[in-house]
């Protein structure tokens, strides 16, 4: 197999099939707009926490993200990205997760899986896709496809923080 440069990739016509950017490699499209020097640090994790009384209309999903950069904030300072397939769901919250000198987020997701057909069960395939916006309404995406882990429920004393964030880094 013969090694193509990214600096090739712009000039020759014949080596572009054989171009791969990082975002293609992981399972992702290459960023774009407001995002397109934006890059997952690590690959995203996708978690299902499941509850004591599983409820066939409800899944709670969290995402625990690093990125190499802030996200666009609006006027107010808020971040302003949310990941499909999430877009609708009921109450997304993008929180910055604390670890200075690091851009660590997490975002926690219900939805009802039934309508919308997202997977449930444990290595179940999601293609998330980032979409920001900045106070000047620019926008951006950037994607990438990851597996779903499954948390088992915790007893009602257990405090130990999740391994999740240490995973992607933060």
């Amino acid at each position: 197999m013969v090694s193509v440069r990214p600096a090739d990739c712009a000039t020759a016509a014949i080596a572009a099939p054989r171009c791969r950017t990082r975002a293609a490699a992981t399972g992702g499209a290459a960023p774009t707009g407001i995002l397109v020097h934006t890059r997952f640090v690590k690959p995203p994790i996708i978690v299902r926490f499941l509850v004591t009384k599983p409820d066939p209309h409800f899944a709670g999903y969290t995402i625990y993200f690093r990125l190499n950069r802030d996200l666009p904030r609006d006027p107010a300072g808020g971040r302003n990205a949310l990941f499909d397939p999430f877009a609708d769901s009921s109450d997304p919250v993008l929180g910055l997760l604390a670890h200075s000198g690091h851009w660590c987020f997490t975002q926690d997701v219900s939805t009802d899986p039934i309508d919308s057909g997202l997977p449930i069960r444990r290595g179940g395939v999601f293609h998330l896709v980032l979409r920001a916006h900045d106070r000047h309404h620019r926008r951006g995406t950037l994607a990438a496809t990851v597996r779903l882990r499954v948390q088992q429920p915790r007893a009602a004393n257990d405090y130990r923080p999740y391994r999740y964030p240490k995973e992607v880094g933060c």
